[in-house]
């Protein structure tokens, strides 16, 4: 196929219709694999947090193409029929088209994102799209479309900047305990302060495993932030077997400057701020998802576990005037200020 007769709008619309027809047509069938393995559900303060079912997803698709028996491949049969227009018009994609061809037992590639990699499968793509047109208003899948297309077209040489939102950055970050963030904090130098809410987006909870008490794990994240520091990405994608690894770039001066921006912040509030994790190459879930990928991280540096948390203590907030001292002292680390904190 080639890209000149490609025309973005009309595939990210027949995407979209074949989508919906999907989700329409899988329903009753996750309903009765949720009859033999009913989903857990998660709840956290009162709100309902159980994960998309996308494992769930991804079996009955896997069943729907494979299943041998006679009788169960026509149980399957409407499934599968609503799969096709969805394998077509991805496999339409001139980057997927280029990495997959026209051979219909063939959808595995390679996707990499800066030191993540791994073998995925246009079905995996397909469960992405679910998961990401979930978390969307209404229903979403006109807009995981267009993501999706966005994401491609970067692999393709295309604009890194006409990916929508903050699909495309991933973050190095610092993992902090001590202080209650209520909003993202710009420090200067390309670092900034989100509260954990924020940073969940990217950053799993399971790297704080063991670290913080298990009611800060899984009710209270209040006294949990991030430093962290943007980079921008664009996936390769590759035919199967023909990836080649890029050379890992030497470490940076990230944590450095996280963890003494940090010491200067605890100072100026008076209050104990602990490094819980150093963590490189978080990267968007939804991103991830719609690109056939487990969502992961690079390296993980682990620091020191919480002790002594009281539960029933307020929280210390951030103060406006110990953030200006330990900025300030942070921009001009030469000065008067910068010595006495």
């Amino acid at each position: 196929m080639r890209s000149e007769e490609f025309k973005a709008g009309s595939w990210i619309d027949r995407l979209a219709r074949a989508l919906r027809g999907l989700s329409e047509t899988q329903g009753p069938f996750l309903r009765n694999h949720w009859g033999h393995n009913p989903p857990e559900r998660v709840v956290v303060d009162g709100r309902d947090e159980t994960p998309f079912p996308l494992d769930d997803l991804a079996t009955i698709y896997f069943l729907a193409r494979h299943e041998g028996m006679p009788d169960k491949r026509e149980y399957y049969a409407p499934l599968r029929a609503a799969m096709d227009p969805v394998y077509s018009g991805l496999r339409s994609h001139p980057m997927l088209w280029r990495v997959v061809g026209p051979l219909i037992d063939n959808d595995e590639f390679w996707v990499r994102i800066l030191s993540h990699g791994s073998l995925t499968n246009l079905t995996n793509l397909i469960g992405g799209l679910m998961a990401r047109a979930d978390e969307l208003p209404e229903d979403g899948f006109d807009a995981a479309a267009g993501e999706l297309h966005a994401l491609l077209d970067s692999a393709g040489g295309g604009a890194a900047n006409a990916v929508p939102g903050d699909l495309n950055t991933g973050y190095d970050a610092v993992l902090f305990h001590g202080l209650c963030l209520e909003a993202d904090i710009d420090i200067g130098g390309g670092l900034s302060m989100l509260p954990f809410e924020r940073a969940r987006a990217f950053v799993d909870e399971g790297v704080l495993k063991d670290l913080v008490p298990e009611i800060v794990r899984f009710q209270d994240w209040r006294l949990v932030g991030a430093v962290v520091r943007p980079l921008r990405w664009r996936p390769l994608l590759r035919r199967h077997g023909d990836l080649r690894v890029p050379e890992a770039e030497p470490p940076g001066p990230f944590p450095q400057d996280a963890l003494e921006f940090l010491e200067l912040l605890a100072v100026s509030h008076r209050v104990p701020i602990v490094c819980l994790a150093v963590v490189s190459e978080c990267l968007s879930r939804s991103a991830c998802r719609l690109l056939g990928q487990a969502h992961n991280h690079g390296g993980v540096q682990l620091g020191r576990p919480v002790h002594g948390f009281d539960p029933f203590a307020k929280p210390a907030k951030l103060q406006t005037e110990a953030l200006v001292d330990a900025r300030m002292a942070y921009e001009e680390r030469k000065d008067q200020r910068y010595r006495k904190l």
